[in-house]
């Protein structure tokens, strides 16, 4: 069969099965291996379906996966969330909207070592929303705090969307994981001025707590130096090329279990439970990637993302533009489906166009992933939105919703800047020692 008819019968029934909910890993399986079938025949097509099943899961640089969700569950079974969020409020809650600050500022030092979105939003709808609300904190700007906030762990490292975004671009893992350090630390300051100034116009909004004395905070402080050294000690292992993201992220999980340790929190339903929901999420990581890169085989072999680039590079339009159009469209699909499928579905044929453009993949890397914690909180789907909703359900999922558009425009805002000033992300990765 010719690759053109093969292609559109492939990408068609890729569509098809979207539609109908099947597991995105499996249609991008059957899509893959219906592909090579149709256009190299039976032969090729058994050598692809045993051979790269096994060398992607044999991979070495896979393994960081399962240690970086172990490492963010042990982390979320020590109880270190509600630590952080006394000493943030302790330091920030007598600022003007300084609670909402403080929501902001805990759940980026969980996300430091807890890849989670959805964990961290479950965590701090806990722990922050009944306070705020006991301060009279709007309802609609403390859920849109927390559902937004918890997004952060998909930037601030270690991130599993990022390490997958690697991947799927045979990017340095390393040096995407160090690059998402500023990036995370420039949304957090732009969610805080927001907050800020919106508190100054509008005091009801955000009433202050009362400032916390001096001997409070410094003890506070005692409840982050675990989250802290966790990050310290991996993070910077991997940017001096002490060790590898995937030794890094044993030396995380080791961390994560001291942490569990010294909480007093050892038991067999904790390890139970983070073993089993580390197995779980890998594995479905795991058949995703392994249908992504079956699929990717097979549209090798029909030139389409060759033939999609010469389009693209050849229009009469700065390249700046067909980036920013891809952004819109993983807004789009946002709304849609949730970020990995959204970036497994899209990667294939958005990165040979961004390297023909002559763009930094790893700087293209950490605006797909801003644009993925966008679709964390957009409607109709928000996963964190129904997340937050689901442990705390007196909040309406109206309320939730109408208070997450202001820092969507706070992510517009920050993608502007990753667009104008690539060297904010770039400029960490380019002093690592490897």
């Amino acid at each position: 069969m010719d690759t053109t008819t093969a292609g559109a019968i492939a990408l068609g029934l890729v569509a098809v099965l979207l539609v109908l909910g099947m597991p995105i890993g499996f249609i991008f399986l059957i899509a893959g291996s219906l592909g090579v079938f149709m256009v190299s025949g039976l032969t090729p097509f058994l050598g692809v379906i045993g051979g790269k099943g096994y060398d992607i899961n044999a991979s070495y640089e896979l393994a960081v996966i399962p240690l970086f969700i172990l490492m963010g569950q042990l982390t979320y079974f020590s109880g270190i969330t509600e630590g952080l969020y006394r000493s943030a409020r302790a330091w920030l809650g007598h600022l003007k909207g300084g609670l909402v600050m403080a929501t902001t500022v805990a759940n980026a030092a969980f996300g430091a070592c807890c890849g989670s979105t959805t964990a961290a939003t479950a965590v701090f709808g806990k722990v922050a929303i009944p306070e705020m609300l006991r301060q009279g904190i709007d309802r609609r700007l403390a859920a849109g705090c927390v559902a937004a906030s918890g997004s952060l762990s998909a930037i601030i490292p270690p991130s599993v969307l990022i390490v997958v975004y690697g991947i799927l671009a045979l990017e340095s893992i390393a040096k995407l994981l160090v690059a998402g350090i500023i990036p995370g630390v420039i949304q957090v300051l732009i969610f805080s001025v927001m907050v800020y100034v919106r508190a100054t116009i509008n005091p009801r909004l955000a009433p202050s707590a009362p400032a916390a004395p001096w001997g409070e905070r410094l003890r506070s402080i005692r409840g982050v130096w675990g989250v802290v050294v966790l990050f310290v000690v991996v993070m910077g292992g991997i940017w001096a090329g002490i060790f590898t993201p995937t030794e890094g992220g044993g030396i995380g999980a080791m961390g994560a279990f001291l942490l569990v340790v010294a909480a007093r929190k050892v038991n067999r339903t904790v390890f139970d439970e983070a073993f089993l929901e580390t197995a779980r999420t890998a594995a479905a990581i795991f058949i995703i990637i392994t249908g992504v890169r079956i699929f990717t085989v097979f549209l090798g072999l029909t030139h389409i993302p060759a033939q999609v680039s010469a389009i693209l590079v050849g229009l009469p339009v700065p390249p700046v533009v067909i980036i920013i159009s891809f952004l819109l469209l993983l807004v789009a699909l946002g709304c849609l489906l949730e970020p990995m499928s959204m970036m497994f579905l899209t990667m294939p044929l958005m990165l040979p166009i961004v390297r023909e453009l002559g763009y930094n993949t790893i700087w293209f890397g950490i605006l797909v992933v801003t644009t993925c914690e966008m679709g964390m909180v957009t409607p109709p789907m928000g996963l964190n939105c129904f997340m937050l909703k689901s442990v705390v359900p007196e909040l309406s999922l109206g309320e939730i919703f109408s208070g997450i558009w202001w820092y969507i425009a706070m992510w517009v805002v920050a993608l502007a800047f990753y667009l104008a000033f690539p060297q904010i992300i770039l400029f960490l990765p380019g002093t690592m020692f490897q």
